[in-house]
C-alpha cells in the first residue's frame, strides 16, 4: 500500500494515471520488492505521487507522470539476477527505459526522467524541472519507505532520520 493513500489528492492521482497503472506490465511490479517490504509497484506510486504534487499544474504533466511512474519499470528481481548490487544502481534506468518504451509512447522529457532518476550516480543529468523533481522525490520516497520499516530508536539510524528531515523540509519548499 502506498504511503500516501490517505492524502486527499491520492485518488485523483490514481484516476488521472489509471491508463498507465492498470497495464499488465506495470501491475507486474507487485511481484518485486524495492526497499525492505515495499513493493516496486508501491515505490513507483509513492515517487510518482510526490512528483504529481509538484507538477500537476505544469504543461508537461503527462510526460512527468509517465516518467515518474515508470522510472523503475524493469521486470526482474535485481536481488537475484544481478551479479553486483552496485552495478545495478547504474544500469537499471536503461532497463526501465527499454521496458517502458516497449509498452508506452515516450517524449524526450519522460525518457530523460527515467534515465536520470539515479543522478548523480547515473551519467545522464536531469534536463527539466520534472526530471529534477523525480531525482529528489525518488530519494525522499526511498528514505521514507525505509524509515517507516526500521527501529527508529536505534542510534545507528539517527543520521538517516536527520537526512529524512532535511528531505521533507526540501519537499515543503
Amino acid at each position: 500500500m502506498s504511503l500516501f493513500h490517505t492524502h486527499p489528492l491520492f485518488q485523483t492521482f490514481l484516476e488521472e494515471n489509471d491508463a498507465i497503472i492498470q497495464t499488465a506490465t506495470f501491475q507486474e511490479l507487485h511481484k518485486f520488492h524495492q526497499h525492505l517490504h515495499t513493493s516496486r509497484f508501491d515505490h513507483s506510486l509513492n515517487v510518482a505521487f510526490l512528483v504529481f504534487l509538484k507538477t500537476r499544474n505544469s504543461p508537461i504533466y503527462k510526460d512527468a507522470m509517465i516518467g515518474a511512474l515508470c522510472h523503475d519499470l524493469f521486470i526482474y528481481n535485481h536481488y537475484e539476477t544481478c551479479e553486483s548490487k552496485w552495478k545495478h544502481l547504474f544500469e537499471h534506468p536503461k532497463a526501465a527505459l527499454n521496458t517502458t518504451k516497449s509498452v508506452y509512447e515516450l517524449s524526450s522529457i519522460s525518457e530523460n526522467m527515467i534515465l536520470s532518476h539515479m543522478w548523480p550516480l547515473s551519467s545522464v543529468a536531469p534536463k527539466s524541472k520534472s526530471a529534477w523533481w523525480l531525482v529528489m522525490m525518488d530519494k525522499i520516497a526511498s528514505l521514507y519507505e525505509i524509515y517507516t520499516q526500521i527501529n527508529i530508536r536505534s542510534l545507528q539510524f539517527r543520521p538517516l532520520l536527520a537526512l529524512f528531515g532535511v528531505a521533507v523540509l526540501v519537499h515543503q519548499l
